[in-house]
């Protein structure tokens, strides 16, 4: 294997920041496919499932606080809808500024990519604190548009409150995660999420049971454990290889914000369309009652532990794109493309048999009412049906995003989260009432199916044109 000029160079410093760097260029450049993004991808995996199973936690404690734990439950569905905002404005910023940072580390511009991590960064926390001053002075109209109703609209407020004043702390979490994972430094992401998720799933009973606090214990619990785990994450952008999102780096530039929404549209239409189709659900499962609205946001929980395997795998895939892409290495992105989808492919495949197959034992952790149980099961036999497709969906869709097709990327985010999901919901409701509800979500994953296949070819034939063009120069 050919040796790296500029790593030779800097041999001679093994702790130099500029040689960690270029060693790591090497590695993105070079390395075997499969195991380099696996390496990318495990660390992430396992934030994004301590996350979920957070997430999970989180509900099995709310389900479990006696009276009106019903009510409990489908208030945590609506601020679902509030939680998919503030995951719009951070993987926004995130993935815009970070996709952007991987390609300048593989043209190894250094400072550009210094810049673009500071912009993201403090762009993240001023828009995050816009947001928690229009949930503290407007709860009532931003709860209403959420999805509540009056049945639960004092649980749905007692776990929003806490969580409103972290918001900018989580929507800037979320942009130092992307931003060390675009860089391929997972790793230190995995610490600062793990650190937060692990802190509130031990905070949750503490705060729910023992303080006697209920569900807004909860909500506590979470504005606490996602703070410090802000902290940890801007102390892992300060170690090793991380650009560091200095302030007197911070450019608020036109052309570095269009850098920002080429890289993050697709994120942004995915996110804020998926707070929509939450919006919408929630209120199309409360005209049938609490019991159907927390049969659903059961069933998210659940799904959500298989999509975060999926979506870290691709995720895993888009530093190894992203370095490759600026390097000119136009065929390891193709490879590495199908790679992700075998892989994906055989995880997804196995999930689809498990979570058929323990589809009771899994609803019935959460003790719910026989009602609530029998709907969760169903949505959840629904909902795996289209999961066999998600790992190639979603790597075309990760593909598109880090080679700044941004328009195609878009499309293709929003079909699954919003743009073919909302509409899907109020056509099979119309047709089907409440089953028509629970097979929405499939029902949008294989419009998106239509949309990928396609797209995959184009790029695909638009990547081979470029090695040719490169093999020719």
């Amino acid at each position: 294997m050919r040796t790296n000029p500029f790593v030779k160079k800097l041999a001679s410093s093994p702790n130099d920041p500029e040689q960690l760097r270029a060693e790591k260029h090497h590695r993105m450049t070079t390395a075997p496919i499969r195991p380099l993004i696996l390496s990318m991808a495990v660390p992430t995996i396992i934030s994004m499932t301590i996350t979920s199973v957070y997430n999970f936690a989180d509900t099995w404690f709310i389900s479990h606080i006696g009276e009106g734990s019903t009510r409990a439950v489908a208030a945590v569905g609506v601020i679902f809808s509030y939680m998919a905002i503030i995951h719009a404005t951070g993987f926004f910023f995130g993935h815009g500024s970070g996709n952007f940072i991987s390609r300048a580390l593989g043209r190894q511009e250094v400072n550009k990519a210094s810049q673009m991590a500071a912009t993201g960064v403090v762009s993240s926390f001023l828009f995050g604190v816009v947001i928690a001053l229009i949930g503290i002075f407007a709860p009532h109209p931003l709860l209403t548009l959420l999805g509540t109703s009056p049945e639960i609209y004092r649980e749905t407020y007692d776990y929003f409150f806490y969580i409103c004043l972290a918001t900018p702390f989580m929507t800037t979490s979320l942009v130092f995660n992307n931003q060390l994972r675009l860089q391929g430094n997972a790793h230190r992401g995995m610490i600062g999420i793990a650190i937060g998720a692990i802190l509130n799933i031990v905070l949750d009973p503490i705060f729910i049971f023992s303080l006697n606090m209920g569900i807004s214990g909860a909500s506590l619990a979470t504005a606490i454990s996602q703070t410090i785990g802000f902290f940890v994450l801007l102390m892992m952008t300060h170690s090793g290889d991380s650009i560091a999102p200095k302030l007197k780096n911070f450019r608020p530039t036109l052309t570095n914000y269009r850098e920002i929404l080429a890289g993050g549209l697709p994120s942004l239409a995915r996110q804020s369309l998926n707070a929509i189709a939450a919006i919408v659900i929630n209120r199309y499962a409360l005209d049938y009652g609490a019991q159907a609205l927390a049969g659903v946001s059961i069933v998210s929980r659940i799904m959500a532990l298989l999509f975060c395997i999926v979506v870290g795998i691709g995720q895993g895939f888009q530093p190894v794109c992203g370095f490759n892409y600026g390097a000119h290495r136009f065929d390891r992105v193709e490879k590495a493309y199908f790679e992700t989808i075998k892989i994906n492919t055989v995880v997804v495949i196995f999930f689809f048999i498990l979570l058929n197959a323990l589809a009771s034992q899994l609803v019935g952790l959460f003790g719910s009412s026989a009602e609530t149980a029998d709907i969760a099961i169903r949505a959840l036999h629904y909902q795996t049906s289209s999961v066999p497709f998600l790992g190639f969906i979603v790597a075309t869709e990760m593909m598109l995003q880090n080679t700044r097709q941004t328009i195609k990327a878009s499309v293709l985010a929003v079909m699954r989260r919003g743009l073919a999901y909302a509409p899907c919901i109020i056509v099979l409701n119309a047709m089907f009432e409440l089953d028509g509800i629970l097979w929405s979500k499939p029902a949008a994953d294989f419009i998106a199916l239509l949309f990928a296949v396609p797209f995959s070819i184009l790029m695909v034939r638009k990547l081979r044109r470029m090695m040719q063009d490169v093999s020719q120069a």
